[in-house]
């Protein structure tokens, strides 16, 4: 066949050359020395070997998955099943969360004896420049460390820092678990947060242990908690933070045990001063600013601003901020609250007890605070050389504050509701249903709405006043009163009597209204005025329908349907015992001279009813002895028509009577009458006339017949009109 001659050739060729490849091998080259033996293994080696750098071991788990990657620079393994590596360098990546562990020097603990160099070991122990980073950023340094495959635990028994993206720390004693994203600082714990690109969200915490979970964004602080930031520090035996999903700011804060909140550097406009048992803080959305804080057990906080500081104490107290983090818009207490403010230039040490209490306001600060139950307001002030010491207190059921500015300190008006009573000094108030205090010029405003209860009262050291609306001006005690109005003199003994109204004894009043100045001295009662001392023959009283007394002068004035009731003893007789009574349209009464005026009309003129009779006039003035009680002299004037005595009527324009010598002077422009009626043993009334310009008489002792009688300037050449036709002139009405 044709192609068995070229193959022939062909492996001829081959065969050639194939002894020309041996020859040139084996022959032409000359012999090369066999490589040197490596050294025999140290005592106690079993198995050594080197890492070229770049290089890895991949190690994979029961089903077959890469579970890590380990390279290092050399490998020793000895006969008693330890294995040292050093410059080691450990990646794996666990539920997607790579991570890398470096040090000088690792020592491999296998599992369980028999285990091949490669087989992952159970525990390596990291010495020198131990270093774990996540992925993620977080970096861990000690120089010992020991990891645990099995539950990804490192522990590190010494000194050791670590860091985040913004934040880094410190501690000595720890451990971190991978799985669970864990970190323990088991003492002398530290961690410092950056601040922002902002400059913002800066602090520092320590404390004795710390645990910081990343995975669910938790950091708990034990034992001498403190976290500073740029404007306070906080600190409590414990703590809690809740942080953001990227765990660089805070969302809620929780303080136990000795909880604190100490602004730093205090002064006007800092955040709230806090302390309690227990403390939680919620922040605003950039994770930095406070938002809300619940204080609970032995809770006070503090508020600074311009007027000073003002303390809030309770059992719970629970704060919400603005956005600025200082300035409160609404604030909580319950379980016996206590709210203290500072005294200044302008207003006293104020004091505030209660169950509890709400405040509200808005960006600005507080407008409002609502207290409950068992509430005591306390206002105090020390003796200074322009004014005295003061101390006020009231107590209700329930008080409203109403603040200016947002400011707790600056209160413009305090309504106190239910159960109201208040003390001031001498002054006091009790069974008020709603008292309104103007805190800016000390003046009370109290009302009653019920018609059940006590009365109504506020009493001074002069005066107690009932009523349904009464207001009060604390420092210059002025009262205003109105609604079955009644008052009540308070008796002073030290003092001698004097004016109408003996001020030992008690004088009692019945009013529509009432308008009282203590500075002034000045009482003034209008509307259906009763004012009255004394009861039966000892009774004095006025009616009318304004009366105005001066309590220093002991003046008194009266308008309108005025009445009086005077125990005049001179104007008494065997058969007209008891307190004489006049009638006028006006009555004023001096004390420095005892003189009493009553001022009428001619359709309306005076009435004053003597032992003796009724005296009118127009104008009817008396002039009393020191104590009051009886009559000096009497002058009537204007249309004078008088029974001057059992028998004898006077009908004059003038007429004056001097108590002591018994003597009447008549006079006029019109001739003056003297009517005296007589009765004859059988029953018959006749009258006789006596007139004239001016004329004088004196009655006896028994107030009866004609006493001392002279007539001067007579009508009708001197001598009487004799007899009258009838006594209708003796009559009067």
């Amino acid at each position: 066949m044709r192609w068995q001659r070229p193959l022939r050739y062909t492996i001829g060729l081959a065969g050639l050359g194939f002894a020309a490849f041996l020859y040139t091998r084996f022959e032409n080259k000359p012999q090369v020395a066999a490589p040197k033996l490596p050294p025999a293994l140290e005592a106690g080696v079993s198995y050594q070997s080197k890492m070229s750098p770049g290089f890895e071991q991949v190690r994979y788990g029961k089903d077959g998955k890469e579970v890590s990657k380990v390279g290092y620079t050399n490998l020793v393994e000895y006969t008693d099943g330890r294995r040292v590596i050093e410059n080691p360098r450990f990646m794996g990546n666990r539920d997607g969360k790579p991570f890398l562990v470096t040090a000088d020097k690792g020592e491999l603990r296998a599992k369980a004896p028999g285990d091949r160099t490669n087989d992952i070991p159970e525990e390596t122990h990291l010495i020198g420049s131990v270093v774990m980073q996540e992925q993620d950023g977080m970096a861990i340094k000690t120089d010992d460390a020991v990891y645990n495959e099995s539950n990804a635990i490192l522990d590190m028994p010494g000194a050791m820092t670590f860091s985040d993206t913004r934040a880094s720390g410190s501690g000595v004693g720890a451990t971190y678990d991978r799985n669970q994203q864990l970190l323990t600082l088991k003492d002398q714990a530290l961690i410092h947060m950056a601040a922002d690109s902002a400059g913002q969200g800066r602090f520092d915490a320590q404390s004795k242990t710390m645990l910081i979970n990343r995975g669910t964004h938790f950091v708990s602080l034990d034992g001498a908690a403190q976290v500073s930031r740029d404007h306070e520090v906080i600190s409590a035996d414990s703590a809690q933070m809740h942080l953001s999903d990227d765990n660089h700011s805070l969302q809620m804060m929780e303080l136990h045990a000795h909880a604190a909140i100490v602004p730093v550097g205090g002064g006007s406009g800092a955040a709230p001063e806090m302390h309690a048992d227990d403390i939680t803080l919620e922040f605003q959305g950039d994770g930095r600013t406070i938002k809300r804080a619940q204080l609970l057990r032995q809770a006070s906080m503090v508020l600074s601003s311009q007027t000073g500081k003002k303390q809030i104490n309770g059992d719970l107290l629970d704060v919400q901020l603005a956005k600025d983090g200082q300035t409160v818009t609404n604030l909580t207490g319950t379980g016996g609250v206590k709210v203290a403010l500072p005294i200044s230039a302008e207003t006293p040490q104020r004091e505030i007890t209660a169950k509890s209490f709400a405040a509200h306001g808005d960006e600005k600060g507080l407008n409002d605070a609502q207290f409950q139950q068992d509430v005591v307001f306390l206002e105090t002030r020390p003796a200074s050389k322009d004014r005295a010491a003061m101390r006020r207190k009231v107590v209700s059921n329930q008080l409203t504050l109403s603040l200016k500015g947002g400011d707790f300190a600056d209160i413009e008006e305090a309504t106190f509701r239910g159960g109201v009573e208040f003390i001031d000094g001498a002054k006091y108030g009790e069974g008020s249903d709603e008292m309104k205090y103007f805190a800016k010029t000390g003046k009370l405003a109290l009302s009653k709405t019920g018609t059940t209860g006590r009365k109504q009262l506020v009493q001074t050291d002069k005066i107690r006043v009932f009523a349904r609306t009464i207001s009060i001006d604390l420092d210059k005690t002025g009262i205003s009163a109105s609604g079955e109005l009644r008052t009540e003199t308070i008796p002073d003994k030290a003092q001698a009597g004097k004016g109408l109204f003996d001020e030992s004894k008690i004088t009692k009043a019945f009013a529509t209204s009432l308008l009282y100045d203590g500075d002034q001295h000045q009482a003034v009662y209008t509307g259906n005025v009763r004012l009255w001392q004394g009861e039966g023959n000892d009774e004095t009283r006025i009616e009318a329908q304004s009366v105005s007394l001066d309590d220093v002068k002991g003046d008194v004035k009266a308008d309108g349907k005025v009445t009086t009731r005077f125990p005049i003893t001179s104007m008494q007789t065997s058969t007209a015992k008891g307190p004489t009574v006049a009638t006028a349209a006006k009555f004023e009464y001096r004390d420095a001279d005892h003189h009493a005026t009553y001022t009428g009309t001619l359709a309306e003129p005076t009435l004053l009813n003597s032992g003796d009779g009724k005296i009118y006039g127009v104008v009817n003035e008396l002039w009393l002895t020191d104590d009051g009680n009886d009559l000096k002299r009497m002058l009537v004037t204007g249309s004078v028509v008088a029974r001057v005595s059992v028998d004898r009527t006077v009908r004059v324009d003038r007429m004056d009577y001097d108590v002591k010598t018994g003597l009447y002077k008549l006079s006029g422009t019109s001739p003056s009458r003297v009517i005296t009626r007589a009765v004859d043993p059988k029953g018959a009334e006749s009258c006789s006339l006596v007139q004239g310009s001016y004329m004088t008489f004196t009655k006896t002792a028994d107030g009866k017949g004609q006493g001392q009688f002279t007539v001067t300037d007579p009508v009708g050449a001197g001598s009487t009109s004799g007899i009258m036709k009838n006594c209708v002139d003796w009559t009067i009405k």
